[in-house]
């Protein structure tokens, strides 16, 4: 049953990099879909108890990454995916996965900024960016004024390597 639930969380995460990628969304849909499929499996497996695991494994990816979300460094769909992840992988994962995911998304992001050649633009505004902050003792939402395009990075495909590395590595 463990290979069957993978197998669904992989294809999900598959469907999302792909609508990631084609259309810059990650649709609501799609993360019902998870959700619903995510709590089956674990009902399934575990009964009245599985549903405990998958609702305190939804809820840590949310509480993580609502700060990113809040500056504005990943999306919406991100968030959401993360939590459908959670709910598949249990809490126990979580720490490991959102670590990985963390550490292929800026992995990905140096390489962007490297190839466009804006790695020493944006990093020079990262470095404003903090000190106004530290200055003006308050965040505000992060952000430059480059092509939005320039500045994406698709967070579903450092996600799905997470995930991948996660359960290739044993920690599912």
């Amino acid at each position: 049953m463990q290979l069957l639930e993978d197998c669904i969380l992989i294809a999900i995460l598959n469907a999302a990099m792909v609508m990631d990628m084609l259309t810059g969304k990650i649709r609501n849909r799609l993360i019902l879909v998870g959700f619903i499929l995510g709590l089956l499996c674990k009902l399934q497996i575990h009964g009245a108890s599985g549903g405990l695991a998958f609702a305190s494994g939804v809820f840590l990816p949310f509480v993580w990454t609502f700060p990113l979300f809040a500056f504005g460094a990943v999306g919406a769909g991100d968030v959401k995916l993360l939590a459908v992840i959670g709910g598949f992988l249990g809490r126990a994962a979580m720490p490991q996965c959102l670590f990985l995911t963390l550490i292929f998304g800026a992995v990905a992001a140096i390489l962007k900024m490297s190839f466009q050649g804006s790695l020493c633009r944006r990093m020079a505004y990262l470095a404003n960016y903090v000190g106004q902050s530290i200055q003006n003792r308050r965040f505000a939402p992060y952000g430059q004024p480059l092509q939005e395009g320039q500045a994406v990075i698709h967070m579903s495909a450092p996600i799905l390597l997470a995930v991948l590395a996660c359960m290739i590595g044993g920690v599912v």
